[in-house]
């Protein structure tokens, strides 16, 4: 019945050849058309809303705390300078020297004045033994003993040399007592600044040459191990030169080249 009537009115319309609307009702008990399911819009990837992925900020690194520095000491003043030889003479000072091998001594010293003192032990100072059969040694180079009031205390190891050829090398048992510098020849050299530049053979050897004037011949050999030698010609020409620059003549010593 449904299909004759829609086919019906389609004849109408024909037959009336006109554009009038035509309202078509609903046929009735017709089963509605179920809508499907609306499914749901998957965005594509390029428009989806990421989640914004937030990178944390590094936590900067606390900066050590500066240690402060301490205060800075205040310099010590100048002491009165003082020769320790004068300053044991005045008895502004106790001082002990003992052996310690043929290149040093050992000085120690107690101050007994509340002055402060700059105590110099100075080039050409010697040291006489206790002993006869023990070298006296002679400084070859500045050392300066700081001392401050009463009791106060220092002590320093000396560059020495022989000034006795053939005597025996001091031991740490042996005591010296401290003799001022004397003028000449041999404090001369040791205060030449080139001395002190030269090998200890070169020093130790001029020395001698001074002190005992021997030969080329006639030098105690100075090595290691029991074994020696002599001066060379080359230390020889050394020591000669030495004397001149220290205003020494060196026709004095017979070991010395005579040209």
């Amino acid at each position: 019945m449904q299909v004759l009537r829609l086919v019906g009115v389609f004849l109408a319309l024909l037959l009336a050849g006109c554009d009038m609307p035509v309202t078509i009702a609903p046929i009735v008990g017709a089963t509605p058309r179920v809508s499907a399911a609306t499914r749901p819009t998957i965005l594509p990837a390029s428009t989806a809303s990421a989640r914004a992925t937030v990178t944390p900020r590094p936590t900067a690194t606390p900066r050590p705390t500066a240690t402060p520095r301490p205060p800075t000491a205040t310099p010590r003043p100048p002491g009165k300078g003082i020769e320790l030889a004068q300053a044991v003479a005045q008895k502004l000072i106790e001082a002990k020297v003992s052996g310690n091998g043929l290149q040093r001594a050992d000085v120690s010293v107690k101050s007994l004045t509340a002055e402060s003192l700059d105590v110099r032990v100075m080039p050409g100072t010697l040291l006489a033994p206790g002993s006869k059969s023990v070298q006296t040694m002679v400084v070859r180079s500045v050392r300066t003993l700081e001392l401050d009031g009463v009791g106060d205390t220092a002590k320093a190891s000396l560059d020495v040399a022989c000034a006795s050829m053939h005597l025996c090398t001091p031991g740490t048992s042996d005591a010296f007592t401290i003799r001022a510098p004397q003028s000449g020849d041999l404090v001369r050299l040791v205060e030449l600044p080139a001395y002190l530049k030269e090998s200890f053979r070169v020093q130790q050897f001029a020395v001698w040459t001074i002190t005992d004037n021997p030969t080329v011949k006639g030098f105690v050999g100075l090595g290691s191990f029991g074994t020696g030698s002599g001066p060379s010609a080359d230390e020889l020409a050394k020591i000669k030169a030495l004397f001149v620059s220290a205003g020494i003549n060196p026709a004095k010593y017979q070991a010395l080249p005579r040209q």
